[in-house]
């Protein structure tokens, strides 16, 4: 290497220089693809998420609809059992009213001892 000239030293050196540039602009050309890869990545997972938490906004809409309508049901459903008792025992009282008028007094104590 002593007997070479600068030139050639120099242009030995350019060369080396450069192979170790391309090397490392090739090193790092495939971090920045492993990289981007990965951001690719978790932008699919990203955007998987969001498109699940849309999913289970929606569900979630869907049953608090059901809950309310589910509640109404109930409370109709009270109302009419409470007015069923009521008409129940209006029937009731018509036909106790219907049996005193068809049942002598006398007889009627007769009745009740045969139930």
């Amino acid at each position: 290497a002593r007997n070479e000239s600068l030139p050639a030293l120099l242009s030995r050196l350019d060369a080396v220089t450069t192979g170790v540039s391309a090397r490392a602009v090739k090193e790092d050309s495939e971090v920045i693809d492993n990289l981007l890869r990965g951001l690719h990545e978790a932008h699919e997972e990203l955007h998987n998420a969001k498109l699940k938490i849309q999913g289970a906004e929606t569900e979630k809409e869907v049953l608090h609809h059901r809950l309310h309508q589910a509640e109404a049901d109930r409370s109709k459903a009270a109302a009419d059992a409470e007015e069923l008792g009521k008409r129940h025992v209006e029937a009731l009282e018509l036909l106790t009213l219907e049996r005193s008028k068809r049942i002598p007094p006398s007889a009627e104590t007769l009745y009740s001892r045969e139930d």
